[in-house]
């Protein structure tokens, strides 16, 4: 078995030699400064937390003291056939409740707001 041995043409050698980086390009590349390390806050895991206080549960007489008190401030309510109701604020703040009767949230937001701008959503 022969192998064949060919010389390589003095034109590669001499494109080989010129491709690698001299000295001088190792030691420019090797003279830029690593970036810096990061910060121990940039690299601890976030926790994003509701702009507004949680959602609260509170007694039927409470949630309609607060709605009277603010009916302004209120974005939506909302009512389930089992009686438990959910009041929305516009600061993302929410109330959660039992309503004593059916049909005792329809009536309270009709009295506060009988332009009708809060939002019912009944299930």
């Amino acid at each position: 078995m022969s192998v064949l041995r060919t010389p390589v043409p003095r034109v590669c050698l001499l494109a080989l030699v010129l491709a690698c980086p001299g000295p001088q390009a190792r030691a420019a590349r090797d003279s830029v400064p690593a970036p810096p390390p990061r910060a121990l806050a940039d690299s601890a895991p976030r926790i994003l937390t509701p702009s507004g206080p949680a959602d609260t549960a509170v007694s039927w007489d409470a949630l309609a003291a607060r709605l009277r008190r603010r009916p302004g401030e209120i974005r939506a309510v909302t009512e389930s056939r089992n009686g438990k109701v959910t009041v929305h604020f516009k600061d993302g703040s929410a109330l959660r409740s039992v309503e004593p009767e059916a049909g005792a949230l329809q009536r309270l937001v009709r009295a506060i707001d009988p332009s009708g701008e809060i939002l019912v959503a009944t299930d």
